[in-house]
């Protein structure tokens, strides 16, 4: 079975109860030579509120899921993450036969084995839905599949409600330990005289590239020395970076998003990359586009890219006179220019 990632996702407007998005897939059946070969889709949020609360992706599987259905479509959304304080309560997939009628499958409740994922291995006979992609004399290679996503703010429990709270404390307490020289260990050098003192251990589990630093300095830490670790990033964003690590929380996040990206993919800390792509998306606008995308391919911040391709593909005319937007690399140009050309075809 081979994974692809493959196609564009687009938001459609509206209310903030029910997110609608279509995924554009190109050429797709080429990627697939063998049953279970899957294609997912970029990852995209959606919001309540306008606050992103649920990552998702799109999961297509051509040749079926399994062998017992490989003549049919498999089809699934599956939910990466989402706030505690929201319930999905329907999904919607869809997709146009080659006759032009809107096939859709509604689902109240995620899939028996796994509780992430929504859709069905045995979405629609794969004749029925692309009889085009079977035929040499009229191919049809590409595919759109539509979802509708209702949520609600779950109303909760006073048990959920205590828990919550007791989350809230833990992390409170870990905030205390940051840069606090009580039992620490590590001391973090930064360029401009500055330090902040740490602890190995939580250092160690949350970045495998600091694990790897700190297993070199094993013999200081048998000797109950203080490691010293030097660090090339600001101050600010090495502190925040740090009180991700130990509360998942970041401050002022919006105002150094940017630099917290670049720490987070040099120290391979996922969930605060993650956290950084949201951040820099819900802010996306012609003016900051351009460099956010450079900023998304230099990071391999690969939902950032995509969701930035797709809005200067939309946005091109205000774009193209820009110097920024000529002086694009030309494997993130040619990227940029492919999006902009499939609008049209």
């Amino acid at each position: 079975m081979s994974l692809i990632s493959i196609g564009d996702v687009s938001v459609t407007p509206c209310c903030t109860c029910v997110a609608k998005y279509q995924w554009d897939m190109h050429n797709f059946w080429i990627c697939c030579k063998d049953s279970e070969d899957m294609l997912v889709s970029p990852e995209f949020l959606a919001a309540h509120d306008s606050s992103p609360i649920i990552w998702s992706q799109l999961a297509f599987y051509p040749k079926g899921k399994t062998n017992k259905y490989n003549a049919c479509f498999s089809i699934f959304v599956k939910i990466i993450s989402r706030c505690a304080d929201v319930d999905i309560t329907e999904v919607t997939l869809s997709l146009f036969n080659d006759e032009h009628e809107l096939i859709s499958r509604v689902f109240k409740q995620p899939t028996h084995t796994d509780a992430s994922l929504w859709g069905a291995e045995k979405f629609i006979h794969r004749s029925v839905a692309k009889e085009k992609v079977m035929s040499k004399k009229e191919p049809n290679d590409n595919l759109t599949i539509y979802l509708t996503m209702k949520t609600k703010k779950s109303q909760g429990s006073m048990g959920v409600l205590r828990f919550g709270k007791h989350i809230e404390s833990i992390n409170n307490d870990y905030e205390k330990l940051l840069n606090n020289e009580a039992f620490t260990d590590i001391k973090l050098e930064i360029v401009g005289d500055k330090s902040i003192r740490a602890h190995r251990i939580i250092l160690s589990r949350r970045s495998p590239v600091f694990s790897f630093i700190l297993m070199g300095r094993l013999n200081q830490a048998q000797e109950h020395k203080i490691v010293s670790v030097p660090i090339y990033i600001s101050y600010n964003v090495c502190l925040e970076m740090l009180r991700f690590m130990y509360t998942e929380r970041v401050n002022d996040m919006d105002a150094i998003a940017d630099e917290l990206l670049i720490a987070a993919s040099e120290y391979c800390i996922e969930d605060l990359k993650r956290l950084c792509e949201m951040s820099l998306i819900k802010n996306l606008n012609v003016d900051n586009v351009i460099q956010r995308l450079e900023l998304a391919h230099s990071c391999g911040a690969e939902t950032l890219k995509a969701t930035a391709i797709g809005f200067m593909a939309v946005h091109s005319g205000l774009l193209i006179q820009k110097r920024e937007y000529r002086a694009m690399a030309t494997d993130v140009s040619y990227e940029v220019y492919t999006a902009h050309y499939n609008r049209f075809t």
